[in-house]
Order: structure tokens, then C-alpha cells, then sequence
């Protein structure tokens, strides 16, 4: 997950890193660095199926 406008943590260094990963997915939301804050409710939800498919 990357924020489009987070600067210290840059989307496209973020999506080039997933696409590097087997089996890493990728979300961008319309966020900073502090995507937590701006969009809590679907950062947990993204969470939540993190653990559910790492389970």
C-alpha cells in the first residue's frame, strides 16, 4: 500500500518493489505518508486481508 502524494515513501518505488515481490499485491490510495490517518477505515481492511491471506 502507498499513498500517491507520500514523498518519503514514494508510490512508484512502492509499486516497483511489489512488482519485484512473488507474491506481493499493490493498493495506491489518494494519500500522503500518512495514509493511516487519512484513510483509516480502508487501511485496516487492507490489514485485515493481509493477515487473513498470511493466516
Amino acid at each position: 500500500m502507498a499513498g500517491t502524494y507520500d514523498v518519503p515513501a514514494g508510490a512508484r518505488d512502492m509499486a516497483s518493489a511489489a512488482a519485484r515481490m512473488k507474491e506481493a499485491t499493490y493498493v495506491e490510495l489518494r494519500a500522503t505518508h500518512f495514509a493511516q490517518m487519512e484513510q483509516p477505515d480502508v487501511v485496516h481492511q487492507l490489514l485485515l486481508e493481509f493477515v487473513e491471506h498470511v493466516g
